[in-house]
């Protein structure tokens, strides 16, 4: 019987941190706005005082703009830079 009574506690505590944790991620997602789709475009350049050269990567549809570099020692990508451009003209143009 004890077994028995202690199983059905622990499902229904499971059950319920479930129940929390789907309800939560619901919430979360409802306050964040959506995010549109991207369209991208990449344009290679350098950088001044780096031999690795540099992606830009535009975000066109939600004015963003990524600058990443090959780590040829580690075999990846590392970010150097986010730019919001929409932030960017928006402060700009308050400036004026």
């Amino acid at each position: 019987m004890f077994r028995h009574s202690r199983w059905k506690t622990t499902s229904i505590a499971a059950a319920a941190v479930s129940c929390g944790l789907a309800a939560g991620f619901a919430l979360a997602q409802a306050a964040s706005p959506a995010r549109a789709a991207g369209q991208y475009t990449m344009v290679g350049g350098r950088t001044e005082g780096a031999t690795a050269k540099v992606v830009y990567i535009i975000d066109s549809q939600n004015k963003e703009l990524l600058a990443v570099r090959w780590n040829q020692s580690q075999n990846r990508l590392d970010g150097i830079g986010y730019r919001s451009i929409a932030q960017d003209a928006d402060a700009q143009g308050r400036s004026r």
